[in-house]
């Protein structure tokens, strides 16, 4: 929570009101340790909108489902990946040969 609250503060953002605010309102938990969560629901809609922007995963700027994710990364004929921004990947359960290219 804190690193958050310096990052908005730095972009001019008054951040505790608008954390509070979210808190109140059941988008944001904060947990006893500080750890700040989005809403499921309003994490599907981000992922809808941004899903919908663009069905191609090589142009989308952020990944998050582990099979395409594993399909972008084993992909034998590299894609043009310079455009993603963040991927979220939990390995646990999930079997990668990542091509080197990729």
């Amino acid at each position: 929570l804190d690193y958050i609250l310096r990052i908005l503060e730095g972009c001019g953002f008054f951040p505790h009101v608008g954390i509070d605010r979210l808190v109140d309102r059941s988008l944001l938990v904060i947990s006893e340790n500080k750890k700040v969560e989005m809403h499921n629901l309003v994490q599907d809609v981000g992922r809808a909108i941004a899903k919908a922007r663009n069905s191609q995963i090589s142009s989308r700027c952020r990944l998050w489902e582990p099979s395409r994710i594993k399909s972008l990364l084993e992909d034998k004929e590299p894609k043009e990946t310079e455009i993603i921004e963040g991927i979220v990947l939990d390995t646990k359960n999930l079997d990668v040969n990542i091509n080197h290219m990729a």
